[in-house]
């Protein structure tokens, strides 16, 4: 075996304004562009800068011997291109020298894949076009918002063309089988399933600085050695995180950025390959059969975290009872916010679940998270039917800003 592959996410989507009844009808902003604006130099300074130092420490040493994936929202990378123009021009030489990969999603990091064939394909093709324009060549393996998945989403994946697609591990799904190995979906052979190995990414993301933890301090040789450990017939192990993980939650000061550079060094010397999504092995083990959707937020055979209560499923089904008359409005303003409104985010916050532990999330409650994006939709409702109406002359309005002065 002796095959490691590394995946950052990394997502910043823009926060949505405070939006009380009263602004219903006014079309005032939706989304709070000066909160992004300060999380996202927050994000650079803790994560971003000091990550992207790691890795190109790692690659000019290592070369070939060290390579990665990235999976980077759609909004993220409209942020680093407007304020961070050499982040993207460094990735871009990852990129050419075949040291990084950038795995397809959803454009806008959205639940589409549960509710709209048409809408969900249409994301990823603006997704591969992005990242065809900023790097210069388009995306072999899938991942999808938060890892969601099942059979019929990899069926309309494969229509799409990718042969790999990352999934989380399940057990479940799994059934005692072993998260290192590449399967093949029940429903396509020729599709395959690339498991992310939960125990070891969490062992990082989770319980790094765990002092309640018995393993706890992790180092690089106490973590190396569990890979040792694994059976010589596992084939790929998958260790995927979220990018803020790194500097973010565990500020420098903690080790993190020391972990990986010298766990990275001794897996190298010690024969480990880290190699790219879509240059995983060829042979399979046999086939998974995913017929609910499992996703990295919900170990479950469901989507709860999302859409498991009566406010989740109203605000979900409220928005894309609107796709068609969107689409059919034609302007590209309007079709793009209704796409901003769609993030997973914005249902996330409404789970009632969390209630215990609802702290750190951008409102009071979850039901004060539905009732700030009930009020932007209702207002977004009269807007589109407004534009509707006058489609032949707000059609050939330029900018976003100045449709909503012009409403």
């Amino acid at each position: 075996m002796k095959n490691i592959c590394l995946n950052f996410r990394l997502h910043l989507g823009d926060h949505l304004s405070h939006y009380p009844f009263t602004l219903i009808g006014s079309h005032s902003p939706y989304f709070d562009k000066k909160k992004t604006l300060v999380l996202l130099k927050e994000l650079v300074d803790k994560s971003i800068i000091p990550t992207n130092k790691l890795f190109t420490r790692l690659m000019e040493k290592f070369k070939n011997e060290f390579k990665i994936s990235f999976s980077i929202s759609g909004p993220t990378l409209e942020l680093m291109e407007a304020h961070m123009t050499n982040l993207i021009k460094r990735f871009e030489t990852y990129a050419l020298r075949g040291q990084a990969e950038f795995t397809a999603e959803p454009y806008y990091p959205s639940l589409a894949a549960l509710q709209s064939k048409h809408e969900f394909m249409k994301q990823v093709n603006m997704y591969e076009d992005k990242i065809f324009h900023l790097f210069g060549k388009r995306p072999k393996t899938f991942r999808n918002t938060e890892l969601i998945h099942a059979d019929f989403i990899g069926n309309m994946i494969y229509d799409l063309g990718y042969k790999y697609i990352m999934i989380e591990s399940n057990e479940r799904t799994l059934k005692g089988r072993t998260a290192n190995k590449i399967y093949k979906s029940a429903t396509n052979e020729k599709l395959r399933l690339l498991v992310r190995n939960r125990s070891l990414s969490e062992d990082i993301t989770e319980r790094f600085q765990s002092k309640s933890w018995s393993e706890w301090p992790l180092t690089a040789d106490k973590y190396l050695t569990w890979l040792e450990q694994l059976p010589a017939s596992d084939q790929l192990v998958n260790i995927w995180m979220d990018l803020k993980t790194l500097g973010h939650k565990y500020p420098i000061e903690s080790g993190i950025m020391d972990f990986f550079y010298h766990f990275i060094t001794k897996a190298i010397h010690n024969g480990w390959k880290f190699i790219l999504p879509s240059t995983s092995p060829e042979s399979v083990a046999e086939s998974l059969s995913i017929q609910n959707p499992i996703s990295i937020k919900d170990h479950s055979e469901t989507t709860n975290i999302w859409l498991s209560n009566d406010i989740q499923q109203e605000a979900f089904y409220s928005l894309y009872q609107l796709e068609q008359q969107v689409i059919n409005c034609g302007v590209p303003e309007i079709i793009q916010t209704w796409r901003e409104l769609q993030s997973s985010d914005h249902f996330y916050f409404m789970n009632t679940q969390m209630l215990k532990n609802y702290q750190g999330m951008p409102y009071k409650s979850p039901f004060e998270a539905f009732i700030n994006y009930m009020n932007i939709l209702s207002d977004f409702k009269q807007l589109l039917k407004t534009v509707s109406k006058n489609k032949k002359k707000l059609a050939y309005i330029p900018e976003k800003k100045n449709l909503f002065k012009l409403l």
